[in-house]
């Protein structure tokens, strides 16, 4: 792998249901990342292998350098924590606290309101506190800077052992209040993420589900 660490998910086996459909959200996840970096969003760099066994994707880990010297990342739990000493709240939240305390830029934080909103468009109902990250530069006087994005997936069709399998589409969910600019970009990107899923091999009920989804976006789930 030429020198690089790499951090590998991988589906249970082919021909059984949940092993189809872990294979799907793999293919979605990278669909994802890759519809980010393609509107200049920083995220991990992943690659697809499908073996007679598993379908597993392999992301290149991006908390070390080139040297493979490691470098210090927290989540932004624990920058929340620390920074601001309330344990609630959602990324955004979080990160207008962490902006109003100059710890991070403007940037910024428009940055994770649009990946917070994307995340919402395609389905991850587990954007939770340990899946967004920053880097730590100096840990004596903190300074801090946002992570590529990771874990980024419609878990809404996560398997479920008690339920099964939904291939429900998107529908609207909670978002906080401003930022108007991110939300309307970040439901675009989704948009064309929904309109490219239907190209993979994740089964013919995700599919339709995708092609309603992107009509729904396209509509701003109107009548719904």
């Amino acid at each position: 792998m030429g020198g690089h660490y790499y951090i590998v998910k991988f589906s249970p086996p082919h021909g059984t249901p949940f092993g189809e459909r872990w294979g799907a959200l793999l293919r979605l996840e990278k669909l994802a990342l890759d519809t980010l970096q393609s509107k200049s969003v920083i995220s991990g760099q992943t690659e697809l292998v499908k073996s007679p066994e598993r379908t597993y994707l392999q992301s290149k880990r991006f908390d070390y350098d080139a040297h493979g010297d490691r470098q210090h990342i927290v989540a932004i739990a624990a920058v929340r924590d620390e920074f601001i000493g309330d344990s609630r709240g959602n990324w955004v939240e979080t990160a207008q606290a962490l902006h109003a305390q100059n710890l991070i830029t403007t940037q910024e934080l428009k940055d994770i309101a649009s990946i917070f909103a994307f995340g919402h468009y395609i389905g991850n109902t587990d954007m939770h506190s340990g899946n967004l990250s920053f880097f730590v530069d100096d840990v004596i006087t903190p300074k801090i800077r946002l992570a590529p994005v990771y874990d980024m997936l419609p878990m809404m069709w996560k398997p479920d052992p008690h339920h099964g399998l939904s291939d429900s589409p998107v529908r609207k969910q909670y978002m906080p209040d401003g930022f108007e600019q991110e939300k309307a970009q970040a439901r675009q990107w989704a948009v064309e993420f929904w309109e490219q899923a239907p190209l993979l091999d994740i089964g013919v009920e995700l599919q339709a589900a995708a092609y309603e989804s992107a009509r729904r976006l396209k509509t701003n789930f109107a009548h719904l």
